[in-house]
């Protein structure tokens, strides 16, 4: 009899409770819907809709659940794409109070972008250093390299930075291009300009890169002293350049001249060079001077050469050789007498 009444009370307590497990069931479904809905939002970009879902999730359920960590985080990240005030603050929040959550990696990424796009390179690179970026999507790697090697970039860490870019200038995505540009530059500061050359060439046909890549490739062809290249591939695109950097490749075109001993071709560039404001150089000097020298302007040659006699080395002795003989061709045999001294004094080229 007793085992009839227990039997019989037990189901009793099984009818009474099945409503309440039944009703519990059904919360914890509407959560993960509500959860669910919110997560949707956030990845259409909907982030003002994502706060405020994430928002009346966090008001449904407890504090200690996983699935309220879920929703702190993707609160915090949708108040920072949508550009709240409280976004960064929010974030790192999560960060701070759920070390242990899932969403820890991407919490940091994503702060990490926001701190890259208000240039704060320093904490970005101090946040990025605590990401795991093999748990990252390719495209969020390639990201997080490209923002890493800018970074390392602005902070003259250019080992660091060329390692970046390296990886990311062979990616397919949109920082390739970026990262070739800055990586053929970092080559050029380095000095290893057959590789900065390679880089440059690639960005040649892109618009955002045409302004800037015929200064580097006119510069790299003089360093590396290839006159003729420099006059192949300068003189046709002197004109479409921005009016501010025509005065040093107008240089470099007549000093390529200069070196090809075409003194009469020179002689417009180094012209419109020197027609252009700031101090000029004794050797600024001497090259015009001498290219009029040689076609035999010499009145404009000697104030020129004048100026290039200025010094105590092998320029001022040849530049003083010239000027004589100058002083000479326009009959002032005193003067030339005098600059031929000058030169006498000097033992850097016997003559």
């Amino acid at each position: 009899m007793k085992t009839i009444r227990f039997n019989f009370i037990f189901f009793v307590f099984l009818i009474l409770a099945l409503p309440v497990f039944a009703q519990q069931t059904a919360f914890f479904e509407d959560e993960e819907k509500e959860v669910q809905t919110g997560r949707e939002l956030f990845h259409q970009g909907k982030y003002n809709a994502a706060f405020r879902q994430f928002e009346k999730v966090q008001e449904m359920i407890d504090p200690a659940s996983e699935l309220f960590s879920e929703a702190a985080y993707f609160k915090s990240v949708s108040a920072l794409k949508a550009g709240h005030s409280s976004g960064y603050r929010l974030l790192e929040n999560f960060i701070e109070r759920h070390p242990a959550s899932p969403y820890m990696n991407n919490a940091l990424f994503n702060l990490g972008d926001y701190q890259f796009e208000r240039k704060q390179y320093a904490a970005m690179l101090k946040t990025f250093s605590g990401v795991d970026r093999n748990s990252l999507t390719e495209s969020e790697r390639t990201k997080l390299q490209y923002q890493s090697g800018y970074a390392h970039l602005m902070a003259d860490n250019t080992e660091e930075a060329l390692r970046e870019f390296n990886v990311v200038k062979n990616s397919n995505s949109v920082y390739s291009k970026p990262a070739t540009y800055y990586w053929a530059h970092i080559m050029y500061l380095q000095e290893n300009y057959q590789s900065a050359l390679d880089g440059f060439k690639q960005l040649e046909s892109e618009p955002a890169y045409s302004r800037v890549i015929p200064l580097y490739v006119s510069h790299i062809y003089y360093k590396q002293q290839r006159y003729e290249e420099i006059i192949s591939y300068t003189v046709p695109i002197l004109n479409e350049v921005e009016e501010e950097h025509k005065s040093e490749l107008s240089k470099i075109v007549g000093d390529s001249y200069f070196h090809l001993r075409e003194y009469s071709q020179a002689i417009p560039y180094l012209e419109a060079f020197h027609q252009t404001a700031g101090m000029k150089t004794r050797e600024d000097n001497y090259l015009l001077g001498y290219c009029y020298y040689s076609t035999g302007a010499f009145d404009k040659a000697i104030p020129l050469l004048e100026n290039a006699s200025k010094g105590k080395d092998e320029m001022a002795q040849n530049a003083y050789y010239h000027l004589a003989d100058s002083y000479i061709r326009v009959n002032e045999k005193e003067k030339a007498r005098v600059a031929f001294e000058a030169a006498s004094e000097f033992d850097f080229n016997e003559r």
